[in-house]
Parts: C-alpha cells; structure tokens; sequence
C-alpha cells in the first residue's frame, strides 16, 4: 500500500460492503505489532472506522508483538476521540500470559 491511505480505505470498505449484505459483523485487526508506530496505529484505527469497521483488533495473537498497553490505549483513545464508542468495539489479542 506504500503510504496510500485510500487503498486501506477501499479494501476495509469493500469488506464492510460485503459483510452487511450478508449480515455479518466486520472486524478489522490492525496488527499492532507489526506496525509498531504510534501515527501509524492510530491512522489504521481511523482509516478502519471511518471505512465502517464495527470492531477494530489488535493483532492475530501469531506475531511476536501482539497487543500491549499502549497499542491498546492508541486504538481505544481514536475510537474515543471519534465518538463511535457504542457503535464500533475493540478487541486485544495475545500479549497475554497464562503462567
């Protein structure tokens, strides 16, 4: 995607297109991990919701860095800041331990 936003755009809202027809839910995950950027985990949040995502996710849990705290507090302050707390949820996965 080198940098084009309105390729993440249309890929997340073409997902959501097809996701509504059939009546399903779109989770989109952000694979924090691998991003490791704030800028670029808070765009990915924005670009997502604003492309209709109804849960925005952390990662996949399979990548050595999964969610963390403050990938979490990025993604949980954009769906804040934009206002669409009770309309689009938040996932973390892996970065937990059950030791």
């Amino acid at each position: 995607m080198a940098g084009n936003e309105q390729i993440g755009f249309d890929i997340v809202k073409a997902c959501k297109d097809a996701c509504a027809k059939a009546g399903a839910l779109l989770k989109v995950i952000i694979e924090t991990g691998e991003l490791k950027d704030a800028a670029l985990i808070r765009k990915a949040s924005e670009i997502s919701i604003k492309a209709g995502a109804d849960f925005i996710k952390t990662s996949t849990g399979k990548v050595p860095v999964n969610a963390t705290l403050e990938s979490a507090e990025l993604m949980l302050q954009v769906i804040h800041d934009m206002g669409v707390g009770k309309e689009v949820g938040f996932k973390p996965a892996g970065g937990g331990t059950y030791s």
